[in-house]
């Protein structure tokens, strides 16, 4: 008996790989859309760029902060050197020309402990560290001078002296305290006992 081979409709007809007949396959590319399809850039671009613009201010800020250096702080000073009509007066009770001297201090404690002669003849290693400014002024009977100063943080006092003709018996050493930032007005009278301050 001989085999009987059936024959498939075209339509069942199985087609080689990668092949598909004509009207066979099926695109998708019509149907199937992004979500995305429907935004439009431009409407998108001003608020991108607004949210760029503040980022870069804030930006600009934080930089401008940490780069200003803080301002140092200093102590305006001002003093007033006034020499009575009476000081520094000699044997006969006559008012004399005195030496005075100011001196800007770190600290007042070696300044209120030396002798007059340590301070006159050798200040600067009597002071060591503790000085940062001396300056010497000859004041007449009845003459006042004016000095203004801006000290740096570190001064934290100020010293005067006298070069009386009785030190014995003279006042001869005054000291003020500064504060850092604090202005001072001060007037420092030269009398004929000795030294005064008086704030102003």
């Amino acid at each position: 008996m001989l085999p009987v081979r059936l024959k498939q409709p075209d339509n069942q007809r199985r087609h080689p790989q990668g092949q598909c007949n004509k009207g066979d396959s099926v695109s998708h590319s019509d149907t199937v859309h992004s979500s995305y399809a429907s935004r439009d850039p431009a409407t998108q671009a001003p608020a991108h760029g607004r949210r760029g613009c503040l980022l870069a201010v804030a930006a600009a800020t934080l930089l401008a902060a940490c780069a200003a250096p803080e301002k140092p702080v200093t102590t305006p000073v001002t003093l007033t050197l006034v020499a009575a009509p009476d000081t520094n007066p000699d044997a006969q009770g006559r008012a004399s020309p005195l030496v005075t001297r100011y001196y800007v201090l770190k600290a007042p404690g070696a300044f209120e402990l030396a002798d007059f002669f340590a301070l006159q003849d050798k200040d600067t290693a009597t002071l060591g560290a503790d000085l940062v400014q001396r300056e010497e002024v000859v004041l007449r009977p009845g003459e006042q001078r004016a000095v203004r100063m801006t000290l740096a943080a570190d001064a934290k006092a100020l010293g005067f002296t006298g070069a009386y003709r009785d030190l014995s018996h003279a006042r001869w050493r005054q000291s003020a305290t500064l504060t850092p930032g604090q202005p001072l007005n001060l007037t420092v009278t030269f009398g004929a006992q000795g030294i005064a301050l008086t704030p102003r």
